[in-house]
């Protein structure tokens, strides 16, 4: 009987040592766990400070006709609408403007779903439907969100490519502009 009851001992301090070591290496683990979470998000600060300084960069030095800026995704381009709305037969520009910012207005709103009322027909139409895209692609409720935009080629821009854009205005340039 003492025999079992040595070897329960033995077999309860083995299985308590290797419960120990188990929860040591768990611990381990969720202190790496959470200063891996820690720097994940001091690195995702430092670069959307990064891409604010380049937003505002890219605003300051690249002219209207750069092919490389910053678009306002989902804000509807007010020439862009304009012309459709003359196009649809709008009177004068003002009325154009008054359709063009209720426009903005509704898209602003998050209740507001174009798709089961529709307001106007046409091109507009289907200028606000993609508003509503991108908006829901960018994924920051219904407010303008600022993207680096490639204009020339009509698609997204990387962070690496606006960087070597701005280095070649600045560097046309002269440094000429020099931010505070």
């Amino acid at each position: 009987m003492s025999e079992v009851c040595s070897e329960l001992k033995k077999m309860i301090d083995k299985m308590t040592m290797e419960l120990k070591k188990r929860d040591d290496e768990l611990q381990d683990a969720q202190f790496l766990n959470c200063h891996l979470i820690k720097e994940e998000r001091e690195m995702h600060d430092n670069l959307s400070k990064a891409k604010r300084s380049l937003f505002k960069g890219l605003r300051e030095i690249a002219g209207s006709l750069s092919v490389i800026g910053v678009k306002q995704m989902g804000q509807l381009d007010k020439e862009v609408f304009l012309n459709a709305c003359k196009l649809k037969g709008a009177k004068d520009h003002l009325e154009a403007t008054r359709v063009c910012l209720q426009w903005q207005y509704e898209i602003s709103r998050p209740e507001w779903y174009p798709f089961k009322t529709t307001y106007t027909e046409g091109h507009a139409k289907a200028l606000v439907e993609l508003k509503l895209k991108e908006y829901n692609r960018y994924g920051h409720g219904r407010f303008p969100v600022p993207v680096l935009w490639n204009f020339s080629e009509s698609r997204e821009a990387s962070i690496a490519e606006a960087v070597v854009h701005l280095a070649k205005l600045w560097r046309a340039n002269k440094g000429k502009y020099v931010s505070t």
